[in-house]
């Protein structure tokens, strides 16, 4: 398990949870601990990615059960729906973050022209700004 931690830079806590929920399984060696191999590497691995493309574990288990499904209409279908709400959150944040590189950089140009007023306005549009509401 230590390897297997440095290798993907988990904690081996994390690890633990990951076999808990079901995502990873791990063989067990005679003496009961975990033994990860490299196909386990290698998933714990596209789980972080998927974390960090902000899916959350039970979406991060959904796409580890599409991936090993077979090929039908329904898991077709589930697929489409899943993925159509992924591209629109990720539309989302992606204007999100285009409105926080330009508010940033304004408010970088107001910090070095010290202009505190401007700053306070930057900051305060920042919460009326509907383009930034990744919620909604």
């Amino acid at each position: 398990m230590q390897e297997c931690a440095k290798k993907t830079n988990c904690s081996k806590d994390t690890l633990r949870f990951y076999d808990k929920k079901g995502l990873v399984s791990p063989r067990r060696g005679d003496n009961g601990y975990r033994d990860y191999g490299e196909e386990e590497v290698e998933l714990i691995e596209l789980i972080q990615t998927l974390k960090f493309a902000g899916l959350n574990l039970n979406e991060v288990q959904k796409v580890l059960k599409l991936i090993q499904a077979p090929i039908s209409p329904s898991c077709r279908d589930e697929t489409i729906d899943f993925l159509q709400q992924k591209k629109s959150h990720f539309q989302k944040s992606a204007n999100f973050y285009l409105k926080m590189e330009q508010t940033t950089e304004d408010i970088l140009k107001a910090v070095e022209k010290e202009e505190a007023q401007k700053i306070d306005s930057l900051i305060w549009e920042l919460r009326e700004d509907k383009a930034l509401d990744v919620n909604g």
